[in-house]
């Protein structure tokens, strides 16, 4: 049964990360709605996409470098610290370098790259644009992806992850082109678009802007095999006035048309990018998450089920105490009980976390 329930949570996780929703199904989730926020709190008006990397992640102060691991909380225990993710900022805030496999941070080998499985190194442009990301994975060659820009004004989104942000739009990207020649992403003014190539079949990908509209309102990707479809997914997004991401709604359609599954995810308003609420069902099964925060944005409590109001109804949750700050305002150690229903790289049951933060100095 087990076995089943990761199958489901790794299908669901391709979407974006994993978060909660409505407690209420009707055969798929209703469509996404415009919820008052339940955090009041506005970020100062920036555009959206516009903030750090740091301002992102919820960090405070010049941080260069994190790391966050989870420890036994039983005394004398002999299992050794998990690494959660780690990670390393520039002077403006900006992600030079993002891990969460476990795996620790090899030294340089190869320029500004680290060599380890799922780990992605950014570099910058003299106006501090993204220029170029490159991104590891054991056992195959570094693949560099060279990002350029034009003068539009349209924010267009990546095709790689920035840290934890699965989903994230820059400003002026015209163009991303890989080393490997297999990536070819190219905004042509009313969509961008790239093909690639899965053990599935050939997918391609298209976001589509509406005239009015500076953000993508729809993502389109198509697997083909020998020329048949297998698999069509498609997501709707709705922004707010700033370009804040308010909702993604997730659909998969078999060959045949048949909907396989339906995700949709919330974000608070007035937040950046804190996830509210997720709710999928997939081949006939349902599961919901739900995300509650305190008044400083801090995760509190993280809730899942599976299956609601049936007899083989599953519940799970999470929740978190904060033990300590540092002098920036950053949490450095807390208590956690964790599930693997709500994130699959998490433990079950009790454990400390701790995070260890590295600063730049500031100039006299």
């Amino acid at each position: 049964m087990r076995k089943v329930l990761s199958f489901f949570i790794l299908t669901i996780s391709l979407c974006f990360i994993i978060a909660s929703c409505d407690d209420k199904h009707d055969g798929y989730p209703e469509e996404p709605g415009t919820d008052e926020p339940d955090i009041d709190e506005p970020v100062e008006q920036t555009a959206f996409w516009e903030h750090t990397h740091l301002a992102f992640m919820g960090l405070k102060g010049s941080v260069s470098h994190i790391t966050e691991r989870s420890y036994s909380l039983v005394e004398d225990a002999e299992e050794e610290p998990v690494v959660f993710f780690e990670a390393r900022f520039n002077e403006d805030g900006m992600l030079t370098a993002y891990n969460s496999t476990g795996v620790e941070m090899q030294p340089e080998t190869r320029g500004n790259v680290w060599i380890s499985p799922s780990c992605y190194a950014y570099e910058y442009d003299g106006d501090g644009k993204m220029s170029k990301i490159i991104v590891n994975t054991v056992g195959e060659i570094p693949v560099e992806y060279t990002l350029k820009y034009g003068e539009h004004t349209n924010y267009v989104p990546l095709i790689f992850p920035v840290g934890p942000m699965e989903y994230f739009l820059v400003k002026g990207l015209e163009s991303i082109t890989s080393s490997d020649r297999t990536i070819q992403y190219v905004f042509n003014g009313t969509e961008a678009s790239y093909a690639s190539e899965t053990w599935m079949g050939q997918v391609e990908t298209v976001f589509q802007y509406e005239p009015e509209s500076v953000y993508p309102i729809r993502k389109t990707a198509t697997t083909t095999l020998e020329g048949v479809v297998q698999v069509t997914e498609t997501t709707r997004y709705t922004y707010d006035e700033r370009g804040g991401l308010v909702s993604a709604d997730y659909k998969a359609e078999d060959g045949e048309g048949r909907v396989t599954e339906r995700t949709i995810i919330r974000y608070y308003e007035n937040s950046l990018l804190l996830l509210k609420s997720k709710a999928t069902d997939a081949y006939g099964t349902t599961m919901d998450w739900n995300y509650t925060y305190d008044a400083d944005n801090l995760p509190m409590k993280s809730e899942f089920v599976m299956g609601k109001n049936s007899e083989n109804e599953v519940n799970d949750e999470e929740y978190y105490e904060y033990l300590t700050f540092d002098g920036q305002g950053n949490w450095t150690d807390s208590k956690q009980k964790q599930s693997s229903f709500i994130n699959e790289t998490h433990q079950d049951g009790e454990v400390g976390v701790c995070r260890i933060f590295s600063y730049y100095k500031k100039n006299d």
